[in-house]
């Protein structure tokens, strides 16, 4: 279990770039877990090996980690902000998907972007740049990007699914 959690630690510090985010990975753990009665002290043993481990990374790594079952937990960094970057794509692409699949969304719906969605200047937006002001595209068209162009995700939120966005 502890070699699972280090590599997919270092999977997601290996995916840091340039896009911000506002929550750090201690508080996206402690909010996306049920709390257990009693929540036991930081594995110490698994802390050192990642931190052993991001030392070979030359830069600043952090990752947290946490059993849900029993909220053994570990963490390097776990208090700091990074970038998400790309880490959170995948899940939100397979979410609009099972969307698609459940018919609650069409890969030809429009989405509307607006220039308050995009990101700052100086980060990489295809989508942006190509459209200053905003645009519409089709759903797929927006899902496409995401994959390898585009620095957020958030574009996403704006396909509507039974009246609720996508969040």
């Amino acid at each position: 279990m502890k070699n699972g959690l280090i590599i997919f630690a270092l999977f997601l510090s290996a995916c840091g770039g340039a896009a911000t985010n506002q929550n750090s990975a201690a508080n996206a753990v402690n909010k996306a877990t049920a709390t257990p009665a009693v929540k036991p002290p930081p594995d110490a043993e698994l802390e050192k090996q990642f931190a052993e481990i991001a030392k070979e990374a030359k830069g600043k790594v952090g990752v947290a980690a946490v059993v849900l079952e029993t909220g053994e937990n570990a963490s390097l960094n776990g208090t700091e902000k990074f970038p998400m970057q790309s880490v959170y794509k995948l899940p939100i692409a397979m979410t609009v998907l099972k969307q698609v699949d459940d018919g609650k969304l069409s890969m030809d719906q429009e989405v509307t972007i607006t220039k308050e969605d995009f990101v700052r200047a100086g980060q990489r937006s295809p989508i942006r740049d190509a459209n200053p002001s905003g645009v519409k595209m089709k759903l797929w068209q927006v899902v496409d990007f995401s994959r390898y162009q585009e620095s957020r995700c958030d574009y996403y939120s704006r396909a509507k699914s039974n009246s609720r966005s996508i969040r």
